[in-house]
């Protein structure tokens, strides 16, 4: 009962919220400290879209370790029973991590004893300095800053941060956690830069008419492709079971075409790397313009076309977003 009291007057004295709705002003105003310092030694992390569910994740996990640390501190027992006597520990992030949205996710921790926001700013970020989280762009971020009250005999008060970090796979996240979507890249401008780059190659194939079906089709072949090389070469293993180890495959090309109009059906395939979309179109259509087979299929004129474009999330060693391109077609 007395642990119970004293927790709830922790939480009276706004050491910090269980459910952090919308951040403090000072809460703001600290993250934003440690934003700039983060700039300031030349991170990128920052430059991205600052995301809200993940703020709120990160705030609730910053405020739960500051009012840890002052309750074993200060009272002798720990209000988190997952922290325990810890300072601090990347237990939960598995939790932080279903508030991002994005494929890719990450996130760096730390604490020191200081007067203010600003001087805890600079210590952390000298303990975070050369880390790749924090040095190269994400598509979504969230820095979060809390420190406790002043604890008898610390020089000041203790900090706590933490950095969440999230990256996408494909070129359009979906709606997340009532986090309004966010355009990393417009798929409809990829998707017609690959139809533009067919047509000014001399091939008919896209003339006739855009099938909506079809479009959803090839998209979700696409992006099965661009997962599954991504999930081999960062992970080290298949996101997809049919794909395998393969970078692309025609596997399951029965099953999509059951979907199309007409009789007759075929469908082309590309990979490459490329910097942007402009120039992974190029280099996609004079693939299929210098393969026989390929060339085949993208030059004449169908009754019904899609062609797709999609891209997987940069990976490290590679010199661009690797490409993923598929062409369907139908005719009567």
């Amino acid at each position: 009962m007395l642990k119970k009291m004293i927790l709830s007057l922790c939480l009276s004295f706004n050491l910090f919220s269980l459910h952090a709705a919308q951040p403090t002003l000072e809460e703001v105003q600290n993250s934003d400290t440690l934003v700039q310092a983060i700039k300031s030694v030349g991170g990128l992390s920052a430059n991205g879209t600052q995301n809200s569910a993940m703020m709120s994740s990160a705030l609730d996990f910053m405020q739960e370790c500051a009012t840890n640390f002052y309750c074993n501190k200060v009272e002798g027992f720990s209000s988190s029973e997952r922290l325990g006597a810890n300072v601090m520990s990347n237990v939960g992030s598995e939790e932080r991590f279903s508030a991002c949205p994005g494929s890719t996710h990450a996130e760096i921790i730390g604490g020191c004893t200081a007067l203010n926001a600003q001087e805890a700013s600079r210590i952390i970020v000298q303990q975070w300095v050369g880390n790749s989280s924090i040095m190269k762009h994400h598509d979504y971020y969230a820095y979060a800053l809390v420190g406790t009250d002043k604890i008898p005999g610390f020089a000041g008060r203790q900090w706590f941060a933490i950095g969440l970090f999230s990256d996408g796979i494909f070129a359009y996240e979906p709606q997340a956690f009532g986090v309004d979507a966010q355009l990393v890249d417009d798929p409809d401008h990829n998707n017609d830069l690959l139809v533009q780059a067919v047509k000014a190659i001399g091939g008919l194939s896209a003339r006739g008419a855009q099938n909506v079906n079809m479009m959803k089709i090839a998209t979700d072949f696409a992006q099965e492709c661009a997962t599954n090389f991504y999930f081999n070469k960062v992970i080290g293993q298949p996101s997809s079971a049919r794909l395998g180890n393969d970078m692309i495959s025609h596997v399951g090309f029965e099953e999509r075409a059951q979907s199309f109009p007409g009789r007759r059906k075929e469908e082309i395939l590309a990979t490459c790397t490329a910097l942007t979309a402009e120039q992974a179109a190029t280099q996609l259509a004079n693939q299929w313009f210098n393969s026989p087979g390929h060339k085949a299929s993208m030059m004449p004129s169908h009754h019904y076309y899609a062609y797709v474009l999609v891209r997987t999330d940069k990976i490290e060693g590679f010199a661009g977003y690797q490409w993923f391109a598929v062409g369907l077609f139908a005719d009567n």
